[in-house]
C-alpha cells in the first residue's frame, strides 16, 4: 500500500511538472505481471524447487523502500493454547531488495514494548496480550524521512478507559486495544523498538504522513469507550502525542487508511458504514465524506437481485494514487450488519465481494468526488458464484475476493488480492477493467487437513491471501499469503 515512498523521492529528484508530464501519457497501459520468486516460511519448506525458504511467518503485509533498498515483512505468526501464547514468531523480517537476502529478524512476543502515556510520560512495558493471546502484528508503514517503521499489533494487553485519559489492563480480547509499535530502522541489520502507543479496539492498518510525521490508525471494531469509533492520530513530536478524530457512531469505524501528502489529506474507508471519509491532516478533522453505497447500487452488474435486504457493504483496505489523487477501497463482502456492541457483519448470509470503489479526491478535477465501481468477477458474477466457497478450478480462473490493494500510478495499475480465492487481480485504472488474474496461494506438499467431525463433510482448503505492496521504479510487487489450510505462509514477488 506504500508506493508513495517512491513518489516522494521522484518529486524531490525531478519536480512536479516533469513527473506529471511523464506519467500522464494516455498511451501507458497497465502491464501484465510475472512471478519472479516465491518466499515461504522456512519451517514449512519441504525441499521442493520453485520456492525459497526464508524467516517470514504468516506475513500480513509488507512495505518496501527505494532508498535505502530493503523491504519489511510484518509477521503475524502466533497462537493461543490453554491461555498462553505459543509458536510466537510475530514481529518483522527485513530483507534486501532484489536479492531478498535476510538482513535481520526481530521477534517481539517477549520483548519490552515501552508504552507512552497520554501525557507523553512512560507507562512501562506493555503487559501480555489479553487471555494469553500472542501479539499478532498486522499492518506496517515505513517513514523513510525519519527512518522509522510503524506496525499495528492486535493485542496490547491494555484498553482505553471510557474518556481515553488513561489505560486499564484488558481482561478480555473483546475490549482490548491494539498497539502501534515504532521501530528504529536506521540500521536494517539491527532494528530496535523505540516505543508503543495504545490504539482503539480492532485496529489493523497504519498510514504515516511523511511530511509532518503523524501516524493515522482507525479501529474497525468499536472500542469500549464513550466514543466507540475514532481515528487515532499519533504525533511523536508533540508533548501530548495522542489525538483523536471522532466519528459519529459504532457503524462508522474506519479500517483501511492512507495518506495523500500532496493534498494534506487522509482517506479512511469505513468497515460497514458504506462511506469513505476524507480527513484534514493539518487540523486532524473531518473534511468531508463520500457515499459508496449509492454508486454501488447504480453501477454493479451481475447482481440481479441487488444488495440483499438488510445487507451492507463490508469494506476493507484502501490505497491512494498520489499523482492523480484517487482513493481505492475494496468491497469485501455484502452481508447484514448485526447491531451488537461489536457492530460486525453476519457471516452466515453473505455474498463474497469482488469489487473496488474508486473515488476522485482531486478538488481540481472535473469529476471531483465521482465514484467508479470496478468489477473483478473474472467471468464469475455474484449471480453465478455468490460465495468464494462456490468457486472451483484454478485460482487464476476464479473471481478476485477483494481484500487488500495497492496502486501503481506510474503504470496505471491497481493490484488487488483475492483473500479466499487465492489470487491477485491486475486492474487497468484508466478503464477500470480487470486485465489479469494470477494464482498466489501454493499448497504444501504432503500436507493434509485434520479429519472432519463425525457427520460433517470434509472442508475444502481455503486460501488466506492478504497484503500487497509495490516498490521502486521497477514496479516490483510483494503479495503476502498468511497460509493456513495446508497453504504456504509466503510472499510472492512479481515484476511487470
Amino acid at each position: 500500500m506504500k508506493q508513495r515512498h517512491v513518489i516522494h523521492h521522484l518529486y524531490n529528484l525531478a519536480g512536479t511538472a516533469v513527473l506529471s508530464m511523464a506519467f500522464a501519457s494516455p498511451l501507458v497501459a497497465a502491464p501484465s505481471y510475472e512471478i519472479e520468486a516465491v518466499l515461504v516460511a522456512e519451517d514449512q519448506y519441504q525441499g521442493e524447487s520453485g520456492v525459497i525458504p526464508k524467516p517470514i511467518f504468516r506475513p500480513h503485509e509488507t512495505d518496501a523502500t527505494l532508498l535505502p533498498r530493503f523491504w519489511i515483512s510484518s509477521n503475524e505468526r502466533g497462537a493461543e493454547e490453554d491461555g498462553a501464547a505459543v509458536d510466537s514468531k510475530g514481529g518483522i523480517t527485513i530483507l534486501k531488495n532484489s536479492s531478498n537476502k535476510v538482513l535481520s529478524q526481530l521477534v517481539i512476543e517477549d520483548a519490552c514494548l515501552p508504552v507512552v502515556n497520554p501525557d507523553g510520560s512512560s507507562y512501562g512495558c506493555a503487559p501480555p496480550g489479553a487471555e494469553g493471546h500472542p501479539r499478532h502484528p498486522h499492518g506496517i508503514d515505513i517513514d523513510i524521512a525519519r527512518q522509522l517503521a510503524y506496525q499495528v499489533v492486535e493485542h496490547s494487553g491494555l484498553q482505553w478507559n471510557a474518556d481515553r485519559s488513561g489505560f486499564d489492563i484488558a481482561q478480555s480480547t473483546d475490549e482490548e486495544s491494539a498497539l502501534l509499535v515504532v521501530y528504529d530502522i536506521r540500521n536494517p541489520r539491527n532494528p530496535g523498538i523505540l516505543e508503543a502507543y495504545v490504539l482503539g479496539h480492532g485496529a489493523e492498518e497504519v498510514a504515516v504522513n511523511e511530511l509532518n510525521g503523524k501516524a493515522y490508525v482507525g479501529n474497525h471494531e468499536p472500542s469500549p469507550t464513550d466514543i466507540p469509533c475514532f481515528v487515532s492520530v499519533i504525533d511523536r513530536n508533540a508533548a501530548s502525542p495522542y489525538r483523536f478524530i471522532d466519528l459519529a457512531d459504532e457503524l462508522q469505524c474506519v479500517q483501511g487508511i492512507q495518506v495523500d501528502e500532496p493534498l494534506g489529506q487522509v482517506y479512511g474507508t469505513t468497515h460497514i458504514g458504506e462511506v469513505m471519509y476524507v480527513f484534514d491532516s493539518y487540523t486532524d478533522s473531518i473534511a468531508y465524506s463520500v457515499d459508496i453505497r449509492g454508486p454501488f447500487d447504480a453501477q454493479v452488474q451481475g447482481l440481479s437481485g441487488g444488495v440483499p435486504d438488510g445487507a451492507v457493504l463490508h469494506m476493507h483496505d484502501l490505497a491512494a494514487d498520489l499523482l492523480r489523487h484517487r482513493a481505492y477501497q475494496t468491497i469485501h463482502t455484502l452481508a447484514p450488519a448485526v447491531e451488537t456492541d461489536e457492530a460486525t457483519t453476519d457471516e452466515e448470509a453473505e455474498i463474497t465481494g469482488r469489487w473496488v470503489a474508486e473515488v476522485d479526491t482531486n478538488p481540481a478535477s472535473r469529476t471531483f468526488r465521482r465514484v467508479r465501481i470496478f468489477d473483478l468477477s473474472n467471468g464469475q458474477t455474484a449471480d453465478d458464484v455468490p460465495s468464494h466457497s462456490d468457486a472451483s478450478g484454478p485460482f487464476e480462473n476464479r473471481f478476485v475476493h477483494a481484500h487488500f490493494l495497492e496502486v501503481d500510478p506510474i503504470r496505471k495499475a491497481l493490484l488487488v488480492t483475492g483473500e479466499h480465492t487465492g489470487n491477485l487481480g491486475v486492474v487497468d485504472t484508466r478503464r477500470g477493467k480487470l486485465k489479469q488474474v494470477i494464482a498466489i496461494s501454493r499448497p504444501i506438499p504432503g500436507c493434509e487437513l485434520p479429519p472432519p467431525e463425525p457427520g460433517e463433510a470434509p472442508a475444502a482448503p481455503e486460501p488466506h491471501v492478504h497484503g500487497v505492496n509495490i516498490q521502486n521504479l521497477a514496479g516490483t510487487a510483494y503479495v503476502s499469503d498468511e497460509g493456513e489450510d495446508c497453504f504456504y505462509e509466503s510472499v510472492t514477488i512479481l515484476e511487470p
